[in-house]
């Protein structure tokens, strides 16, 4: 383990200022591009009024998803630049990041569009269904998987299903967890490093670039969105977020960096990804109590009807600060993502390693989202009025009796009942 890690830092140290190169241009171009964004989404009517489920407390522009896409392509196209000039030999997988960064740029216009009028769940999902088979055209496709004790397994035919389905989980994933100032944001830039150092690993490094720009592009856009907010990255970043990260961690170079790639995303969106479980699975089933037997598609439009059970909305009625839950659920996210590195060694079984590395994210998770919501403290309503008969002094001071009096207070003798 010692050997694979120093070989691992060695090769680091030649493509680091690369990946600098790429998440340092990323961040400025996507700071500098808050401003307009927010300008342009006031003008657009994509204003995120207070309501319902929300946490702020003042009209908010949405529209950080365009300051996210053009760090994003800014970054990469220099880092890829700089790695086609040192290292020409590792470029074979530019034209599929090049698709990439684009069909993410047409996930990101499907999600302006819901922001300015909100879309239908079935709508949203056609659009997202068809990025993902937009992802098969480009040649990125989820070919194999990398389970325990099973090693590399061959999907065949179900790839292009396979694929399409981890878009639409990482597409929703990452959308649901976004209801907090900075929270989306922070876990995203954990994520996208802890998945650059696996492409790393594995020998990938314009999959490792692109995901580096993906991390300072969040990291830029965290200026904008920490509380209290001044953006927020609506559907155009958060559907996108999601998207870059299902199509980059199927994106392997090599067979076995994408059957590992793919392991180690769904370890570094663990906390996304365990609240949409949780999300989904709660909703159907009060469906399912309140309709019976039956009716399976109401059921599963009830799934896309929102609540306020999610781990943040949990943490918050517990007390913690906006703030304090999205660092909260950032340093949540870093053990999985860590661990998605145990599955890099290729000299000891895969099995053990993910075993190793799902237990160390299990201990820390489990307790998490455990959390039950706080019960509501009982409100008690004073009368605007006095009641009839008491004057209103009286009533301006409420009497309170303390313990003590109350059980020295002599009782009320009984009414002698005169004799005959």
């Amino acid at each position: 383990m010692s050997e694979w890690l120093e070989l691992v830092a060695q090769k680091l140290e030649g493509d680091a200022p690369l990946y600098l190169l790429a998440a340092a241009l990323a961040a400025a171009a996507t700071a500098l591009a808050g401003w307009p964004s927010q300008r342009l989404a006031r003008r657009c009517g994509a204003i995120d009024v207070p309501r319902g489920r929300h946490q702020h407390r003042r009209p908010t522009p949405r529209f950080g998803g365009v300051a996210v896409w053009l760090g994003l392509a800014i970054g990469a196209a220099a880092g890829l630049f700089g790695l086609w000039l040192h290292h020409p030999e590792c470029c074979d997988p530019l034209p599929r990041l090049a698709a990439v960064v684009g069909i993410a740029g047409l996930v990101c216009l499907l999600g302006m569009r819901d922001d300015v009028c909100e879309l239908s769940p079935g709508r949203k999902l056609l659009g997202l269904g068809t990025a993902g088979v937009l992802l098969l055209v480009a040649g990125v496709r989820i070919e194999f998987l990398d389970l325990p004790l099973l090693g590399k397994v061959s999907l065949g035919p179900f790839a292009a299903f396979a694929t399409v389905v981890w878009v639409l989980a990482c597409t929703n994933a990452v959308n649901l967890i976004d209801g907090v100032d900075g929270l989306s944001s922070g876990i995203s830039a954990v994520a996208s490093v802890a998945l650059a150092l696996v492409a790393h690993g594995m020998g990938d490094p314009a999959t490792a670039i692109a995901l580096m720009a993906v991390a300072g592009a969040c990291g830029g856009f965290l200026l904008h969105n920490r509380e209290p907010a001044r953006q927020f990255l609506g559907d155009s970043g958060s559907l996108q977020l999601g998207f870059l990260f299902a199509a980059l961690s199927a994106n392997g170079s090599t067979k076995r960096a994408t059957a590992v790639l793919l392991t180690a995303g769904g370890l570094a969106l663990a906390v996304p990804l365990l609240d949409s479980t949780q999300a989904f699975v709660r909703r159907f089933r009060r469906a399912a109590q309140r309709l019976g037997r039956g009716h399976w598609l109401q059921k599963l439009r009830a799934t896309a009807i929102g609540d306020r059970e999610h781990i943040h909305h949990r943490l918050l009625q517990h007390g913690l600060s906006p703030r304090r839950v999205a660092r909260t659920l950032s340093l949540c996210a870093v053990v999985p993502g860590l661990s998605a590195l145990l599955l890099l060694p290729s000299n000891h079984p895969t099995g053990l390693w993910f075993a190793a590395a799902a237990l160390g994210s299990a201990l820390v998770l489990w307790r998490l989202f455990r959390t039950k919501a706080a019960a509501a403290e009982p409100e008690v309503t004073l009368p605007a009025s006095p009641p009839r008969g008491l004057p209103q002094t009286a009533a301006a001071r409420p009497l309170v009796l303390e313990p003590a009096a109350r059980s020295a207070a002599p009782a009320r003798a009984p009414a002698e009942v005169p004799g005959p």
